[in-house]
């Protein structure tokens, strides 16, 4: 049927449930939305007296100007006597042209890096991090000096991280370009903002008297923050893995939080025990209707430990150092060190590789460690719990 397409209409048309599939025809470009949801754009035509279908690509990873664009292209190798099925790949390339940052990188991670890569869904987070003036611009138009202008923005905090942003924005480039999505990778010239020997290993970690304040502001803040701050500092795991905490990874009559591989970094399955204190904090949790612990929709979604969160702390601590809450899980291991936990505990503790402690291979050694955990684990807490006193 001839219906007039903007982006707003093709975002929310739907097929109706009685029918497999409906085309929308507006100045040549088709639009065919499908029972299942998928909304491809086509470009019908005659040549030597048959009919013939172009498929441009499907939306949103073709916008509508991309496709009309396309079609645009292909009226015009008709006219010139070329079949805009042979002239294919110049239309394939006139769509990729017309790409955004936002988009070109979303091609990457959907063709290449979800199917490649285990850190994908980390360059998703840098990507999708990246501001607006940037990822909204059209790739050709993309100036190398905003590029750089964000790095240097982030790297005044945290420079390595300003590295690793390079560093994924280089990988979709690189592809981008070897793929012809792209004419020229203006990415790849870019120096690394931050070398080496201008990045430092962090080795901050909070001294008895921060400790204390951190513990002592994060009762006073108490649900969702404070508690889910406690949990982290007692148990020293990562950020994400905390804010992210679900009733049913706990069980708290054993004292045990059981993370799947798809929760944590290194991809296995990591069992915690749950000191008294822990159970304690959790116990004075509210139970609400959704599967996350720490949550401010009513367990639907899990809080977001971010800047503001930090921001926050800092005001209530009033702790003097530079500090993040990654810190808090070296202050975790340093502590357990002074107490003479053994360097393999530790490491279980922190889902960290034992194979370099070792020696030898994890394969050698299946001990979960389980019982050294409980007892290094409530050993800190009861040092955290004397901080209160």
């Amino acid at each position: 049927m001839q219906k007039r397409l903007t982006e707003m209409f093709i975002k929310n048309v739907k097929c109706d449930s009685d029918k497999t599939r409906v085309d929308y025809t507006d100045n040549g470009l088709i639009l065919r939305v499908s029972r299942t949801g998928s909304k491809t754009f086509l470009y019908k035509y005659k040549v030597h007296q048959k009919h013939r279908t172009l498929k441009i690509g499907r939306y949103p990873d073709i916008s509508l100007k991309q496709a009309r664009d396309a079609v645009h292209l292909a009226r015009t190798n008709l006219i010139n006597g070329t079949d805009p099925q042979q002239g294919r790949d110049e239309i394939k390339k006139s769509v990729d042209r017309g790409l955004t940052v936002q988009q070109g990188l979303q091609v990457y991670i959907d063709k290449h890096a979800k199917q490649h890569l285990k850190i994908w869904h980390r360059q998703q987070s840098v990507y999708d991090k990246l501001p607006t003036t940037i990822q909204k611009i059209p790739i050709t138009e993309l100036d190398p000096k905003a590029i750089k202008a964000y790095l240097f923005d982030v790297g005044d905090t945290y420079p390595a991280r300003a590295n690793q942003i390079l560093l994924y924005l280089k990988s979709a480039f690189a592809w981008l370009h070897k793929w012809d999505k792209i004419d020229d990778n203006i990415i790849k010239s870019i120096d690394t903002p931050y070398p080496k020997q201008n990045t430092k290993k962090r080795t901050v970690f909070l001294d008895v008297d921060e400790l204390r304040a951190l513990v002592q502001a994060c009762y006073e803040w108490g649900y969702p923050y404070g508690y889910c701050t406690l949990v982290l500092i007692h148990t020293g795991q990562r950020k994400n893995e905390v804010a992210q905490m679900r009733w049913d990874e706990l069980n708290l009559a054993t004292g045990v939080w059981y993370l799947a591989g798809n929760r944590v970094k290194n991809k296995q399955p990591h069992t915690v025990p749950l000191s008294p204190s822990v159970i304690n904090i959790l116990q004075n949790t509210p139970r609400q209707d959704g599967s996350y612990v720490f949550s401010t929709t009513l367990g639907d979604k899990p809080i977001a430990h971010g800047s503001k969160i930090k921001q926050k702390l800092d005001s209530l601590t009033q702790i003097e150092k530079k500090w993040t809450i990654h810190d808090i899980r070296r202050t975790c291991n340093t502590n357990l060190s002074i107490m003479g936990i053994n360097p393999i505990t530790r490491a279980k503790i922190l889902n960290h590789n034992t194979r370099e402690i070792q020696g030898i291979n994890d394969a050698y050694d299946i001990n979960d460690y389980m019982q050294e955990k409980t007892i290094a684990l409530n050993k800190y807490s009861a040092f955290l719990d004397g901080l209160r006193d």
